[in-house]
This record gives C-alpha cells, sequence and structure tokens, in this order.
C-alpha cells in the first residue's frame, strides 16, 4: 500500500479532532446539566428565565362568573359565558364643542382572544347644561375605525326626543337629560382583538358656554340575565320602539304586550345555545343574548365643551 500524503493525514487529524471536541462537549453539557439538577456545575452556566413580568393593568369591565338565575321554574335557562365583551373608553382627538359634526364618544369593544361576540345594542346617557340645548344635535352617526358604518346596519334612537335621530333632532323640554340607544339591526360581530366605535353628529348653536357629557348608561345595581329579545318596554326610558331591544326570560317568550323582564342596557351574546338568531323571541330568536355587562362606569364619562 503506498504512504498516505501529508494533505491526507492532516484530514483524518483534523476529522478525529473535530469528533473528539463533540463528545467531549456533549459529555460536558451533560454533566452541567446534571450538576444543574443538584445545585452545583461549571460556574459560567446559569438557568435564563423566559418568564418577564408586565405590570397588569385594570380593566374596565369586572368579570363575574354567571349571571343571576331567574325564573328558573319555567324560564329560560341561565348559561354563564364563557368570558364577557370588555368596553375601554378611548380618548378624542378634541373635545371642544363646535357647530359642525364633532365626535361625542369613542370606545373599543374586544372579547377573549381568538374568539368574537355579537353586538346587539348599547344606551348612552347625555346631559347638558342650562344654556345649551341639544335642539341642534343631529346626523348622529356610528363609526368603526375611520369609516362610518352603513346607516343600513343600526338606528339610534332617542325615546324622549321622539324617536329616530339619524335622520331626526334630539330635543327635550326643561330637563337636560336624555338617552340615546344604538341598536345592530342585525348583529355586529366583535372580533377577539376588539374594534374601535365613534359615535359623533352635527352641532349647531353651540355658544361659549355650552357644555356636554356622555356616558355609557349604567343601572345602580346591574341585573344581568340571557333571554329572547323583545320590543316590549321596562324602564322608562326604554319605551316600545321596533328597533330597541329588551330581554324576556319567559320560556316560551311573552305576548307583545307583556313588559320585558330586563333593559337592554349592553345587549350581546356568543352564541351559547348552539341555536342563534337576532330576531325577537316572537318571531324565532334566540335565547342567549344578554341584557348587560358590569362595568366601572366612574371613568367613562366624555366631556365636551367650549
Amino acid at each position: 500500500m503506498p504512504p498516505r500524503s501529508k494533505t491526507a493525514t492532516k484530514v483524518a487529524v483534523s476529522a478525529q479532532t473535530k469528533i473528539l471536541v463533540a463528545v467531549v462537549s456533549i459529555v460536558a453539557f451533560g454533566l452541567a446539566a446534571v450538576g444543574y439538577g443538584y445545585g452545583f456545575g461549571f460556574g459560567s452556566i446559569r438557568p435564563t428565565s423566559l418568564t418577564t413580568t408586565r405590570q397588569a393593568t385594570k380593566p374596565i369591565v369586572k368579570p363575574i362568573e354567571k349571571p343571576p338565575v331567574v325564573n328558573s321554574v319555567g324560564g329560560v335557562p341561565q348559561i354563564a359565558p364563557p368570558a364577557w365583551p370588555t368596553f375601554t373608553k378611548l380618548p378624542l382627538f378634541s373635545t371642544t364643542l363646535a357647530n359642525m359634526d364633532v365626535d361625542l364618544y369613542k370606545f373599543q369593544l374586544s372579547y377573549k382572544p381568538s374568539e368574537s361576540f355579537q353586538l346587539k345594542q348599547l344606551v348612552f346617557a347625555f346631559e347638558a347644561n342650562a344654556g345649551f340645548t341639544l335642539s341642534s344635535l343631529h346626523n348622529l352617526r356610528l363609526s368603526k375605525g375611520s369609516m362610518n358604518m352603513n346607516l343600513n346596519d343600526y338606528d339610534i334612537t332617542c325615546p324622549s326626543c321622539g324617536g329616530d335621530v339619524k335622520s331626526g333632532t334630539v330635543t327635550y323640554g326643561a330637563s337636560p337629560y336624555g338617552f340615546l340607544v344604538v341598536t345592530m339591526k342585525g348583529e355586529e360581530w366583535v372580533s377577539g382583538s376588539g374594534s374601535v366605535y365613534t359615535l359623533h353628529g352635527t352641532l349647531s348653536g353651540v355658544t361659549a358656554g355650552s357644555k356636554l357629557k356622555i356616558t355609557p348608561y349604567r343601572v345602580s345595581t346591574p341585573k344581568i340575565a340571557n333571554g329572547y329579545l323583545t320590543n316590549n318596554s321596562i324602564e322608562p326610558f326604554m319605551l316600545s320602539y321596533p328597533n330597541i331591544v329588551n330581554i324576556d326570560t319567559t320560556n316560551p317568550p311573552k305576548a307583545a304586550s307583556s313588559p320585558a323582564d330586563f333593559a337592554g342596557i349592553f345587549v350581546w351574546s356568543v352564541s351559547s345555545t348552539g341555536y342563534h338568531n337576532s330576531n325577537t323571541g316572537l318571531k324565532g330568536g334566540s335565547s342567549d343574548w344578554y341584557s348587560d355587562i358590569e362595568m366601572e362606569s366612574s371613568q367613562l364619562t366624555q366631556e365636551l365643551s367650549l
């Protein structure tokens, strides 16, 4: 056999050296792992934590385990949803009143990651100071993101002002208070990541000293239950309008002349019964609509002034 060349010998030695280094590295890593498990090892090896600490923010919506059971005999079965929607007030670009189209309230709705809920209705309360009548607030609109939503997809009603305020005008007598009820004609799907909405309208007659406050309407003690949608009234301001819904927990649904059981303050659903329909109960709708959410209202008021 002819003698191996110097180059071939170097390649062989290099290969053997690489193999030896790899074996030594594996053994060293194994010893380090064992040493870590028993509290000793190579001084340069330390476990690295992959957990980071993130400061939790206080949610505006307080989750509750389940809604109260109502009409337990012969009523709609009460089902706790897997999660509760989150309502977050967002800052307006400007809080100055003007005789033009003005953003009145901006908010974000969101849900648990990778899931959605269906919005049907939410209610805002408004209050003006004595020197500012809202007889000139008109053409109310709801935008989603930077675009106005289709006018055929929702209604905005002021029960104490004569009804529709998308095309009509918000008016009232001596009382500086009123309610704006935003109702989807079908339902608005809100993804877990959330969507941003803005309530806006055209103002006229604004003068120096004018003030306006808008707040998501809350009751002193939230009463939350799931049931059928109904146009029947229950609260004094929630009159029987064909485009305002409340909650009926009777099974089967009540007649049109009977009062509702729960006011539709924040009406939403997660299709929890399997069958889901946004019609009223008397028109084949489902009983998986919730009447409200628990919400911290102390910091939700938006005030505008001039």
